[in-house]
């Protein structure tokens, strides 16, 4: 009832909207064939609704989420403005299912004798650190789950170097949190120029990573970028060729160096858990193919909740293109194959399910309807994985087609083998087919 209720102040909002304000509202329904019904039953897996008010140079912002599950899940709130040479910008989130107040931003910018300088200001309630829009690579000053606290952002940039010291506040006291410092185009012989990014925090050394674009120059116009991480507990080395007038290529290794220690330091070897093979033909037509020889690793590389561990997916290949739809903007067409392996299956805990947040501020785009997560997972043990085509456990097909200027829609359409209980009845493996239609109108 409370995401009906939802739907409806949309349509009011989309009706008041066009005399003074602005906005823009997703939604993305599914249908999946398993639990079997009779009939058709589609759920709403999540629908956002932005509302912006524009006067003078001032910005006004609400953002807001429902889910059919949850009812109305997200809200959050925005300004951005400018006072004589100072611009401001401030985000506000709240859990309105409580209804509870989450965390605040501020940032105050201003640019000075060439020099850009902001200064942030943090607030979060207990546990509330990552449910911000910040950037989810950040690692909480506090305990992540229980504790509130502040933060304290300085920020200066001047070409080629961009400084940030952090500082935070976990109800204890104000401390040194970290310091990330950047240099852009630092030149070397030869007309060779790299980036550095050097991160430090009260505990140490994190990671320095050094890039460098078209370090080697070959005939028919082959070059390579190359890009070095070392950090604390991963190394990760990504040599790019670029293939001029055709397309850009990306070879990512993925993997460690092990160590143990007993007073010394010893190498016990290289750790290669995966690669990755990308080629971009253009801004949105691509091949990429993604496979670990370690899955459980592949979290540890931005890969978390990609695989499915119960059936042992291990890789895919994903195909992009895109072009001019017939009615103005551009249409765009993913196709994903996953593929699985006995030996890889691993016994993981249970996904959370989805759940719909704010956008972050100033609005990213559409919002691509989400695949809705495999079921939970039954207890251990579980039967053996089925025999498949090719080792194929999953497909996946994603399209967006705009329909005007002001409006697109999103369908979705995935197949795969999954692990489910019905009843009283032992775990099985069954396939299960999902239908996901989603939406974005403009006003």
């Amino acid at each position: 009832m409370r995401w009906k209720l939802g739907l409806f102040a949309v349509c009011v909002a989309v009706g008041v909207g066009a005399a003074q304000f602005s906005g823009e509202w997703s939604a993305a329904l599914a249908w999946k064939s398993w639990p079997p019904s009779v009939l058709p039953n589609f759920t709403l897996e999540g629908t956002t609704l932005r509302l912006a008010y524009t006067t003078g140079p001032w910005k006004f912002v609400s953002d807001s989420a429902f889910s059919e599950a949850s009812g109305w899940t997200d809200q959050a709130f925005g300004l951005t403005g400018e006072v004589g040479p100072f611009t401001l910008t401030g985000s506000m989130w709240f859990d309105p299912s409580t209804p509870a107040y989450l965390a605040t931003e501020a940032i105050l910018g201003v640019t000075f004798g060439g020099i850009d300088l902001s200064f942030s200001a943090r607030h979060w309630t207990d546990g509330n650190y990552l449910w911000t829009d910040w950037d989810e690579a950040e690692i909480s000053p506090c305990d992540p789950q229980v504790e509130a606290g502040l933060q304290y952002i300085l920020k200066a940039a001047f070409a080629p170097v961009t400084f940030q010291v952090r500082f935070a506040d976990c109800c204890t006291g104000t401390w040194f949190q970290e310091v990330v410092v950047e240099l852009d185009d630092v030149g070397l012989c030869c007309g060779i120029a790299f980036d550095v990014e050097l991160w430090f925090t009260k505990a140490g050394f994190q990671y320095v990573m050094f890039s460098a674009e078209d370090l080697v120059t070959m005939c028919c116009g082959i070059s390579f970028d190359l890009a070095v991480t070392l950090g604390v507990d991963s190394k990760t080395v990504s040599l790019t060729p670029k293939l001029a007038g055709w397309g850009e290529g990306c070879f990512e290794i993925y993997g460690d160096v092990d160590w143990f220690e007993d007073g010394n330091i010893y190498l016990e070897g290289i750790r290669f858990d995966g690669f990755k093979v990308r080629c971009d033909l253009g801004d949105c037509t691509f091949a990429e193919f993604v496979t670990f020889l370690n899955p459980g690793n592949a979290g540890m590389y931005g890969y978390e909740d990609v695989f499915n561990p119960s059936i042992g997916e291990f890789e895919y290949l994903k195909l992009g293109f895109c072009g001019l739809g017939c009615c103005g903007g551009q249409y765009g067409v993913e196709v994903a194959v996953y593929f699985h392996d006995d030996a890889y299956v691993i016994r993981p805990p249970i996904r959370p399910p989805w759940r719909p947040r704010p956008p972050l501020l100033p609005w990213p785009g559409p919002i691509r309807p989400p695949i809705p997560p495999w079921p939970p997972l039954p207890p251990w043990p579980w039967p053996t994985p089925p025999d498949t085509l090719l080792g194929i456990s999953r497909v996946e097909v994603m399209t967006s087609v705009p329909l005007s200027a002001d409006s697109t829609v999103d369908l979705g359409l995935s197949w795969g083998w999954f692990l489910v209980r019905g009843g009283a009845l032992r775990p099985f493996w069954t396939t299960i087919t999902t239908l996901t239609v989603g939406w974005t109108l403009s006003f």
